[in-house]
C-alpha cells in the first residue's frame, strides 16, 4: 500500500520527549518471508495522528536521559518513510545495540570512577570510634 498503520508501544526509550526530537524509529513485523516475520524500520515523525509519547519514568537515577513509554494506535505514515531495505529492520535494530552497549559501558564506567571518588574521600574524613 502507501502507508504503514503502526499499532504498538515502545518501553525506556531515551530522548523520546524532548523538543529536539523530531521523529523515531520502529522495527515493526512489516509481513511474513517463507512463515517467518518480516520485520522493518519505520520512521514515525513527532505529531502523527496516534503517535503518543507518554510521561516521562520516575527513575531511581540516570535523571539527565529523558525517558519515555510511546504508544501508537493506528498510527499512519507515509510508505517512503520505511528506513533502509524491507525486511532489514531487526539487522539494524542489532547494529543500533551495538552502538548503544558501547556508550552505556562508557557512561557506568564513569559512574563508578564517580562512586570510587566519593568512597575514598568519605573514608578520608569519616569519624570512627572518636577518631579520623
Amino acid at each position: 500500500g502507501d502507508e504503514w498503520v503502526i499499532n504498538g508501544a515502545k518501553q525506556f526509550i531515551t530522548n523520546s520527549g524532548t523538543a529536539i526530537t523530531r521523529f523515531v524509529t520502529v522495527t515493526a513485523v512489516t509481513g511474513d518471508r517463507g512463515g517467518r516475520p518480516e520485520i522493518s524500520t519505520i520512521i514515525v515523525p513527532n505529531g502523527t495522528p496516534g503517535f503518543t509519547v507518554e510521561p516521562a519514568y520516575d527513575k531511581v537515577g540516570w535523571h539527565a536521559s529523558d525517558t519515555h513509554p510511546l504508544t501508537f494506535v493506528d498510527a499512519r505514515v507515509p510508505a517512503e518513510n520505511l528506513l533502509g531495505e524491507r525486511g532489514r529492520g531487526y539487522a539494524n535494530f542489532l547494529a543500533a545495540l551495538d552502538e548503544g552497549r558501547i556508550a552505556i559501558a562508557a557512561l557506568a564506567t564513569g559512574a563508578a570512577e564517580g562512586c570510587l571518588e566519593a568512597s575514598v574521600d568519605y573514608a578520608k574524613s569519616r569519624t570512627v570510634f572518636g577518631s579520623a
